[in-house]
């Protein structure tokens, strides 16, 4: 590789990376940290305004010194690199020297120090050297706590992460977006949980409260474009169904199944069907429900398979309580619109993809090429 500045191999770097050419971007990076040292101790006014964004304060780069300021900023990027392509040695290893220019530098206040443990002990739990990443997110305090929240979940210490998913569903629904945006995931998460532990009337009070605020909302802060379904109609909900709900009713009629909790599962799909008699129509033409977009955007096709995978737990636990007849009689009733509901998967299928899968599958590509180029190196 011919020699170059430090700014002109960041630079390079950094295209290489967009370009999802992961090895040179690598090489690139890795060129720059050599630069980083033997380059000047004072920063260039364009090498000042590249490192400027690292800190929030723009004073930090004068302080620390060109050489420091231009490494902790190579490797933040190289780290991310390493993040990107599941290179989980060479991310614990920018995080531990990332750490350590922290600790070197400890009156410049480069950034909250647990910004720094976090990343090493996501870099470590990646490894599987648990012990070391759990201490590490402790000590990062309560920065780190979506990370250890989801540290324990992922090894199934379920009991450690419900009072973390606790706490952030706590704090969420005090601060951000309109109604439950900010914090259905985390609802979503703490049911999981709670039905895992058995806990389910936890469960169910955390499914019914983020399904009564989703049918609070206004149409504008629930869904960035108009919805099909929830325009042109004064009753845009039965009961608790409505187009928002679809995708937690699924799970609330598995914990009411837990709890044998009959009559409420009956009125439940009784809702289901009016208001999908009254919204849906029985062959929705998917190409006209929002114009313009392809099938896989398509608002009334998402709530279709909403209710499609509705429908087929209902008939399940119709068979699962010895009520065959029932069951069948709900799937003849329904049988037009599974069968279009498979036809739209197939027509989903052949579709040629859309920018966020071919977006996803170039990344994908680029990392096993990644990963052979390093093989064969």
């Amino acid at each position: 590789m011919r020699e170059m500045s430090w700014l002109e191999a960041l630079e390079n770097a950094r295209q290489a990376s967009r370009d999802l050419d992961y090895a040179r971007a690598e090489q690139l990076f890795l060129h720059a940290l050599a630069r980083a040292q033997e380059a000047s101790l004072d920063l260039t006014e364009a090498e000042k305004e590249v490192v400027g964004s690292t800190w929030l304060d723009p004073t930090v780069p004068q302080r620390l010194g060109g050489r420091v300021a231009r490494r902790i900023t190579t490797l933040e990027e190289l780290g991310w690199l390493y993040a990107t392509v599941d290179e989980f040695e060479g991310k614990e290893r920018t995080a531990r020297e990332l750490l350590a220019l922290y600790d070197a530098h400890p009156e410049q206040d480069l950034r909250d120090r647990s910004y720094y443990l976090s990343i090493l002990a996501s870099a470590l739990a990646d490894q599987g050297k648990d012990e070391e990443a759990e201490q590490l997110f402790l000590a990062a305090g309560p920065q780190a706590v979506h990370s250890l929240a989801g540290f324990y979940r992922r090894r199934g210490r379920l009991a450690e992460a419900e009072p973390l998913y606790q706490q952030i569903l706590a704090r969420q629904k005090t601060v951000g977006l309109p109604g439950a945006l900010a914090w259905w995931k985390q609802a979503v998460e703490l049911a999981n949980i709670y039905y895992e532990q058995g806990k389910l009337p936890e469960a169910e009070a955390t499914l019914l409260d983020l399904i009564a605020v989703m049918n609070a909302q206004h149409d504008s802060d629930a869904s960035p474009q108009p919805n099909p379904l929830a325009i042109n109609h004064t009753a845009p909900r039965v009961g608790i169904v409505s187009w928002r709900t679809w995708p937690y009713l699924r799970q609330l009629l598995t914990v009411w199944v837990a709890m044998g909790k009959l009559a409420e599962i009956r009125a439940l799909y009784d809702a289901g069907v009016r208001y999908m008699d009254h919204h849906i129509p029985e062959k929705p033409d998917l190409q006209t429900s929002v114009p313009g977009l392809p099938v896989r955007t398509s608002t009334l096709f998402r709530a279709s398979l909403n209710y499609h995978g509705f429908l087929r737990s209902f008939i399940a636990f119709l068979r699962q309580y010895a009520e065959p007849a029932t069951a069948d009689e709900v799937e003849q009733r329904f049988t037009t619109f599974f069968r279009e509901v498979a036809m739209y998967q197939e027509r989903l299928r052949l579709e040629p993809p859309g920018e966020e899968e071919r977006v996803t599958a170039a990344r994908t590509e680029a990392k096993l090429r990644y990963w052979e180029q390093k093989r064969q190196a």
